[in-house]
């Protein structure tokens, strides 16, 4: 991966009057969409509008652009907004996903997060994350983690336990699932997240919706009518339900990796885009069952269309509300959870490995520090999970307790990394076994389970 230098940098200096008075005089007429297709425009593809620095007092900043190769053929183009004067300490990063149809360029053109969050003192970026139309594919997220990256080497004061995201339509879908999906403590992850009517589910997309299957059989087929593969598109999603019965298919909800993210869940109370509202009602119906209640960080809101009556932009967001409620969360990481994974890769404190690609791999898991002990179980498709003892808060130089189960009978390999030397004993359920053996040369410890039943497993150091 190489990353190019800045392309362009655009100073400029705002108060919120200006911007909201030149971004309302751009706007064409409210329209009704009937699609999501039909809510493509060109405001997301018009240059940042350009003031003579010092021509407005207040709350200033100015929009850098930047340009990134990937290695994947898709040209990747930054818009971020700096905070003028520079920061001095940590500050957050605000990270705005775009609508269908506009690029990075949607920030200035129909967001005021640029003002919202640089008169706060954060940075606030928008990638076009590979295309115009990602509906959150995986190239759009392996680009987004890219220029998230890249933020932080570029700005070192960006505080990484407080990276926000706002989120809206197409935009929406594609920032909760990548939040989702990106639960490594080493990388950028998500620290709380506004929604506005976002495309949650693509398979109900895919049905409700028939000028999106061209674009999600190009992103998740080979491009043929009616190639968009079933997987590809749940993996890209946060759920997935049933459209005559709205019953959620529990087996591919990635909403259950969101549960240690505060999250606000918007729609207008008129959408246009008819299944958006669908989709929304059955997440908050579905998050209800993984724990998640109304309160302090979480709620699901109706919004106002505002200006735009009958219409479906940004505008219906009040993003100084969004700022203000996303100012109050920093990131934790959960100690305990039902975590889905769609690949091989690091999920919080454990890196998957799945027995088959192309499937989603479940694992229950908890943590109980003060007794030094971990529970795994519910697991499928899983091959082997390696443990980050010493980051999860384990400590292998004391008795380590491990409860373990596997779900669809196939042996479970569990790796305990940084052991210093081999145990004295292992035993499972008070009995002394073989089913583990220890690696001098990389300090790893595995245990083998192959029941369905809960068993508990005792290290000795």
């Amino acid at each position: 991966m190489r990353f190019f230098t800045v392309v362009s940098a655009i100073a400029l200096a705002w108060v919120g009057v200006a911007e909201r008075a030149s971004a309302q005089a751009i706007r064409p007429q409210p329209h009704q969409p009937f699609s999501m297709v039909d809510t493509d425009d060109s405001l997301g593809l018009l240059p940042p509008p350009v003031y003579p620095a010092g021509s407005f007092s207040g709350p200033t900043f100015q929009y850098v652009s930047f340009s990134m190769t990937i290695g994947d053929g898709w040209p990747e183009n930054v818009l971020v907004a700096e905070p003028l004067p520079a920061p001095t300490g940590p500050v957050p990063l605000l990270v705005v996903f775009h609508k269908f149809g506009s690029t990075q360029l949607d920030l200035s053109a129909n967001t005021n997060f640029a003002l919202e969050g640089c008169s706060r003192g954060w940075y606030v970026v928008c990638p076009l994350a590979a295309n115009t139309q990602h509906y959150g594919s995986i190239p759009s997220q392996v680009h987004m983690e890219a220029v998230l990256q890249e933020m932080l080497v570029r700005y070192p004061l960006i505080d990484p336990s407080r990276i926000y995201a706002a989120g809206f339509s197409m935009g929406g879908g594609a920032m909760a699932n990548y939040a989702a999906r990106h639960v490594d403590p080493s990388k950028p992850m998500i620290a709380a997240m506004v929604s506005l009517s976002g495309a949650v589910a693509l398979k109900d997309t895919y049905y409700s919706d028939p000028p999106t299957r061209l674009f999600l059989d190009f992103w998740y087929g080979n491009g043929t009518v009616g190639s968009a593969d079933p997987f590809k598109l749940a993996r890209s999603s946060i759920l997935n339900f049933d459209p005559l019965t709205f019953q959620v298919d529990t087996n591919e909800d990635l909403a259950r990796n969101l549960t240690h993210i505060p999250l606000q869940v918007t729609r207008a109370t008129d959408e246009r885009i008819w299944y958006l509202p669908k989709q929304n009602n059955v997440l908050v119906s579905h998050l209800a069952t993984l724990g998640f209640t109304p309160g302090a960080t979480y709620a699901f809101r109706f919004v106002p269309f505002g200006v735009d009556a009958h219409d479906h932009r940004w505008v219906m967001l009040d993003q100084s509300w969004a700022c203000d409620w996303l100012s109050t969360f920093t990131l934790t990481l959960p100690t305990a959870a039902r975590t889905l994974a769609d690949r091989d890769d690091v999920y919080f404190h454990f890196f998957v490995e799945q027995d088959a690609p192309n499937a989603f791999t479940p694992f229950d898991w908890a943590l109980d520090l003060p007794n030094n002990a971990l529970s795994l179980a519910g697991t499928a498709n899983l091959r082997r999970l390696s443990v980050d003892t010493l980051g999860a808060g384990l400590n292998p130089s004391q008795p380590l307790h491990v409860t373990l189960a596997t779900a669809d009978g196939l042996a479970d390999e569990v790796v305990f990394r940084s052991v210093t030397a081999p145990p004295t004993s292992v035993s499972r359920d008070g009995n002394s076994t073989l089913s583990w053996s220890y690696n001098s040369s990389t300090l790893e410890l595995t245990l083998t389970e192959t029941d369905g039943l809960p068993h508990l497993w005792s290290v000795v150091p």
